[in-house]
């Protein structure tokens, strides 16, 4: 079955875009397609969605016969600063959807993708930009695609950096998820910098566990071999989680390090479980 700008395989229709050309802006960071008002002309909650005063990119993968009682994943990217676009972050998204789940790959402000997508904002260098501007415009764009899809339900799958700013939305905006699953989280940004530069900008997870709301659910999920966010930083932050009485799991990923971690079967697990216990919770 073929309809435009839509192709549908094994069940699941992945949104794609029509022209890649007129899809994103590739002419530097910040850009994107906003009109005169700064508004997101391109906000088709597919393709781009308004985040605040920002576009965000996002690459939607939906079921070909949606079901009621949907639920919506929104994955957060790394940091990856390299400086590559955004591009394999794609394959774990795209394996998520299902009959009952929409899943949706954001990138977050100032990044760009393969195919030439981009969000607006700045990323600051891919470095330190974890502010509250930029989350404050990520939650915002996720409450948007959850009125657009009518989810019953959100899940937060966030990797690296994009991990530590699911925390932060968790807390700082009870509202929007109802679960998160948080891979190779850096949650104690001071402690994560200990031994670099430090970070001024950047909002830290483990200072908003006190605004995470007790029926959130979390599971953590870091490589035994991850040189980069070490276990210990996800297992202080589930521990602080616990000790407010939030229903939080860490789970250690044996052979697997940071840049691993998203092709691991104990990331898809541990996603695939936290949308089974949203789902199950009234």
């Amino acid at each position: 079955m073929k309809m435009d700008g839509v192709k549908a395989f094994r069940g699941v229709v992945r949104i794609v875009p029509f022209a890649l050309g007129l899809m994103g802006c590739a002419a530097g960071e910040g850009t994107a397609q906003r009109g005169q008002d700064g508004s997101c002309t391109k906000a088709d909650q597919i393709e781009y969605v308004s985040g605040g005063s920002e576009c965000l990119a996002i690459k939607t993968y939906a079921p070909s016969n949606l079901d009621s009682d949907t639920v919506l994943i929104v994955s957060l990217h790394g940091d990856k600063s390299n400086g590559r676009p955004i591009s394999h972050e794609y394959d774990t998204p795209e394996k998520l959807a299902d009959s009952k789940t929409i899943s949706v790959a954001m990138l977050r402000p100032g990044y760009d993708d393969k195919f030439g997508k981009r969000s607006s904002g700045h990323s600051y260098g891919r470095r330190d930009n974890y502010t509250a501007h930029n989350v404050d415009a990520i939650a915002e764009a996720i409450r948007n695609l959850k009125k657009h899809h009518k989810a019953s339900k959100v899940v937060l799958a966030g990797y690296s950096g994009g991990a530590n700013i699911s925390g932060v939305i968790l807390g700082r905006h009870p509202d929007v998820a109802d679960g998160a699953v948080l891979l190779a989280c850096n949650c104690d940004i001071p402690r994560w910098r200990a031994a670099m530069s430090s970070w001024q900008n950047s909002l830290s997870a483990h200072e908003f566990v006190g605004g995470i709301p007790a029926t959130t659910r979390i599971i953590a999920v870091t490589g035994d071999r991850d040189t980069n966010t070490d276990v210990s930083l996800a297992k202080s932050y589930v521990t602080r989680l616990k000790e407010r009485g939030i229903p939080s799991e860490f789970r250690v990923a044996v052979g697997v390090n940071h840049d691993t971690g998203l092709s691991s079967p104990e990331y898809m697990n541990a996603v695939k479980d936290m949308v089974a216990l949203v789902r199950s919770a009234k």
